[in-house]
């Protein structure tokens, strides 16, 4: 009946059969399909009896009841652990006051963001060391690149020295400028780049390398030294704007004001001529446009 490993059958045949067995997993899996089951048993016998029991009945409806009582208790438990929560409108005690050393305060003001009115001094403040060595002199930039603009009541001579100009470049550039139109002729308003170089001396003005500016309606002027030169003499070169003068005839209808209708049309009518009739045809002649040409 009952037979040893490796022997042979009953017609001498060996027997090659291995014994059953069951494997770790398997053995973990049993155990959790248990555990699960249980799990599942308990879940629906809660599900069950909250099915049968009902907490929350309707206060309003069967009132002294065995339900309705019940729905109280459920009412009074649940009020009582909101009131659990009630939080304690006590005063807050906040930390006790110490005194500070000077050291410990200063600490707490590097930390601080100071207004920027005062100063904005925040952050911690080191002291030089010895390491620390001061400059003889500090490089300034080879090129300034300014833009000044003629103030009503202002003249080019002290426009120029605010900007930085040395007193001989000005003498010599209102020299060159008077050669084509006075100075006092420029209208205020008017814009120049000015272009300064590097200092001849350490307490020396800049050296003037370029100034450019609209002298008029139909004139650019350029004041400007040697190319690779920048102790040389200041030059003037005059950049004409050709002005086209061919007529442009416009047509329209006046309205309440010749003057106005003229304008809106484009022409630049005379201001001693204001007055016409309404709906009256108007033709009138005018300079339209301007191009620039370049010459030395």
């Amino acid at each position: 009946m009952f037979k040893g490993h490796g022997r042979g059958s009953q017609d001498g045949a060996q027997d090659t059969r291995t014994p059953a067995s069951l494997s770790h997993d398997q053995m973990i899996g049993a155990d959790r399909a248990g555990a699960r089951s249980a799990r599942g048993g308990l879940r629906a016998g809660v599900e069950a009896w909250c099915q049968r029991v009902d907490l929350a009945p309707d206060l309003a409806s069967d009132i002294g009841s065995r339900r309705w009582f019940r729905g109280l208790a459920t009412l009074v438990g649940l009020g009582a652990v909101a009131f659990a929560f009630w939080p304690d409108f006590s005063a807050v005690e906040a930390a006790t006051f110490t005194p500070l050393e000077e050291r410990v305060r200063d600490e707490f003001r590097s930390q601080s963001i100071a207004p920027l009115a005062l100063g904005a001094d925040s952050g911690r403040h080191m002291g030089a060391s010895p390491l620390v060595r001061p400059l003889a002199s500090v490089p300034e930039r080879p090129r300034i690149d300014l833009v000044s603009t003629l103030g009503r009541g202002d003249s080019l001579s002290r426009m120029l020295g605010r900007a930085g100009v040395g007193a001989l470049d000005v003498a010599e550039v209102e020299n060159l400028i008077e050669g084509t139109l006075s100075p006092s002729e420029i209208e205020s308003g008017t814009q120049f780049d000015i272009t300064l170089g590097q200092r001849p001396g350490p307490r020396s003005p800049r050296v003037l390398e370029s100034l450019n500016f609209r002298a008029r309606f139909d004139l650019d002027l350029s004041v400007e030294r040697g190319e690779g030169n920048t102790q040389g003499p200041l030059r003037l070169v005059r950049h004409p704007i050709h002005v086209d003068a061919t007529p442009l005839r416009i047509r329209g209808k006046v309205g309440s004001s010749l003057y106005r209708s003229a304008r809106a049309a484009g022409a630049l009518w005379p201001r001693s001529r204001r007055t016409c009739a309404p709906s009256t045809s108007i033709s009138a002649s005018t300079a339209t446009s301007a191009h620039r040409t370049s010459s030395t």
